[in-house]
């Protein structure tokens, strides 16, 4: 004799997997109109049918779906509210830190504005730990930023070390540029 399998819900009741089929495809099609990464839409579509799962079944069948593209409507603003965090910290780090490569470096003989030589002075100041920390925490990806625990991975020290040293250097960068960070 088989022994049936325990489970929160009844494995007879695979409505919310036919539920999940069904609306899978138009739940992914409306987060890659607003959004063009495959991986975030995905990551998107995925959250939004986790979130959905708990309430499933407490759902009468025709408020479902509605609720489903209410939780659909919140994971986008959450996406948004993140990328909205990510661009301004990005562009208060490029505006304290300043990024600066070969392609945007003066060539010789043209003379370097002076709010870089100071931003320069300033970052030369920092500690190769803090310099290394800055670098990899805003301009080692395009997309997003590196959090700490990314960043300890990388260089190999603790996650309580990286946010100390993180810390540290926009301390000492404000300070350094004054008004000007």
């Amino acid at each position: 004799m088989k022994k049936k399998r325990c489970s929160r819900r009844d494995p007879g009741d695979d409505s919310f997997a036919q539920f999940e089929k069904a609306n899978r495809g138009k739940v992914w099609n409306y987060f890659s109109a607003k959004c063009q990464n495959k991986a975030d839409v995905d990551d998107m579509t995925q959250e939004t049918f986790v979130k959905l799962w708990p309430v499933f079944n407490s759902l009468s069948r025709e408020k479902r779906e509605p609720y489903m593209w209410k939780i659909a409507r919140n994971v986008w603003r959450d996406y948004c509210s993140k990328r909205k965090k990510i661009r301004k910290r990005r562009a208060l780090a490029t505006s304290v830190c300043g990024q600066h490569d070969a392609s945007t470096r003066p060539h010789s003989g043209e003379k370097e504005p002076v709010g870089d030589v100071e931003l320069h002075d300033a970052i030369a100041r920092l500690t190769t730990l803090e310099r290394k920390v800055v670098n990899l925490r805003y301009f080692s990806r395009k997309d997003r930023l590196l959090t700490h625990s990314a960043v300890a991975a990388r260089l190999g020290k603790p996650a309580g070390t990286i946010r100390s040293a993180h810390s540290r250097a926009m301390r000492k960068l404000h300070f350094a540029l004054g008004s000007r960070a």
